[in-house]
């Protein structure tokens, strides 16, 4: 058998991957969930068998990039966030603060063009304020600048292109520097999850992780000022990075920690400023909290805990509970922060993976592009139930095909945790210790 009959499931299998998101990216709403989730799932097992090739690793990064050009003209269909991406831009274009008005507000007080009212009308949460920080804000008024809801969408996309491509360089960065397979990146770059909600769907994920890894990057290489600017970075795109500050901070001096800090608190400063006073961060602090307590999708042990409430009391417990899950969220981080802040910077990275999915596991909300920061985070781990759930949180989007039947619909949510967890207990079998290892730094 020669060579290239060999690598016929290879070309077939990138043939299906790169079909598989033109189909979901253009063709697949949400709401047809069984289309849907077949899909994505011959798609996921085609990217599985594509990293498994013979194929260089130069032909495996462009084809990811051949992917992601395939989405550079769709309108994302399995989100519609990109809405309030482009209003919030719009209002910095017009001179608004956008952290200081709701949307509801603005369409009723202001005379607004076609654009703010197709941009209005397409809006999931009008009557909240604004829940994206300054980067991100910045993006989408550059967005903006078209004047077009199809030309925002294609420069927020680009930025988030970019954005993966500086991923991938950093990803290969850390691998190289602590020894580790190389082939791991697949498992990010060649993600049909990945391709799909970051360039697909236009989600700051994107920019958070990029900004993380290079933060933590800087942090190992002891250039802690340039870390604290870029982790800062990180937390003007998506506030998830703060969880982190405590275990770096704990880990090295006193010296070391007020450099992150500064380095931090410099650029968060410094991008803050022009957006905020007091009643615009009271607005912002508001809508955080109302996002948290009146949505609900894809929870794990939170709906575990809704569902009990019913059975035992007989009403919903969650008022209660939710912030009980809240406090306990944040006492597990801090507690995995204290027993790994003398462990090598190698198992930093399971501890940053275990911390954010403990608080996704608690949430309320976990849309399926939640996982890819710690799916990132856990290819430095020897972890393999974030890869798992890569696969199977696409099952989420059953919640939004109407026609199906709510009991079905819980049942395939419970089936995504159960494979989920039964992954999550052998990689803590096999690889979780709580010995302390005392980093050399």
């Amino acid at each position: 058998m020669s060579i290239k009959t060999k690598q016929i499931p290879t070309y077939l299998s990138a043939f299906i991957l790169g079909l598989g998101v033109y189909l979901i990216g253009y063709k697949t709403p949400r709401e047809n969930f069984a289309i849907l989730i077949s899909v994505f799932a011959l798609s996921f097992f085609s990217m599985y068998v594509l990293q498994k090739s013979l194929l260089e690793e130069k032909t495996l990064f462009r084809l990811g990039i051949i992917f992601r050009l395939l989405l550079i003209f769709s309108v994302p269909i399995l989100s519609d966030d990109y809405f309030r991406f482009l209003w919030d831009g719009l209002l910095i274009q017009d001179g608004y603060n956008p952290f200081e008005y709701k949307p509801n507000e603005l369409i009723t007080r202001f005379k607004v063009s076609k654009i703010h009212n197709e941009l209005y009308a397409g809006m999931n949460s009008p009557n909240y304020y604004t829940i994206y920080p300054p980067l991100n804000q910045w993006i989408f008024y550059i967005s903006s600048l078209t004047k077009s809801i199809f030309g925002g969408i294609i420069i927020i996309r680009i930025f988030i292109i970019c954005a993966e491509i500086a991923t991938y360089s950093i990803i290969k960065k850390i691998l190289k520097r602590y020894n580790l397979d190389n082939s791991r990146i697949w498992w990010y770059w060649l993600n049909p999850l990945v391709i799909l909600e970051l360039t697909g769907n236009l989600h700051g994920e994107g920019i958070l992780t990029l900004f993380l890894l290079l933060g933590l990057y800087n942090f190992a290489k002891l250039r802690d000022f340039n870390g604290g600017i870029l982790l800062g970075l990180s937390v003007i795109s998506k506030l998830f990075s703060l969880m982190f500050f405590p275990i770096l901070l704990l880990k090295v001096s006193w010296f070391r920690s007020k450099k992150i800090l500064l380095g931090a608190l410099t650029i968060i400063t410094i991008a803050f400023t022009p957006f905020f006073n007091w009643i615009n961060a009271n607005h912002f602090l508001q809508s955080i909290d109302l996002y948290f307590q009146s949505f609900e999708f894809n929870g794990s042990i939170y709906n575990l805990v809704k569902w009990t409430g019913f059975k035992v009391l007989g009403f919903n417990v969650i008022k209660t509970a939710g912030p009980i899950l809240s406090i306990i969220a944040l006492l597990i981080v801090l507690l995995i922060s204290w027993f790994y802040r003398f462990r090598n910077r190698l198992e930093i990275f399971k501890a940053l993976t275990l911390m954010f999915c403990i608080y996704l596991f608690l949430s309320p909300i976990i849309h399926p592009w939640y996982c890819i920061l710690p799916l990132v985070l856990s290819l430095f781990t020897n972890m393999k139930f974030m890869i798992v759930w890569s696969a199977t949180i696409f099952i989420s989007y059953i919640m939004y095909d109407y026609s199906l039947d709510s009991n079905f619909k819980n049942t395939l949510i419970c089936f995504e945790y159960l494979v989920v967890f039964a992954f999550l207990w052998n990689d803590l079998k096999h690889s979780f210790s709580f010995q302390k290892k005392k980093s050399p730094i």
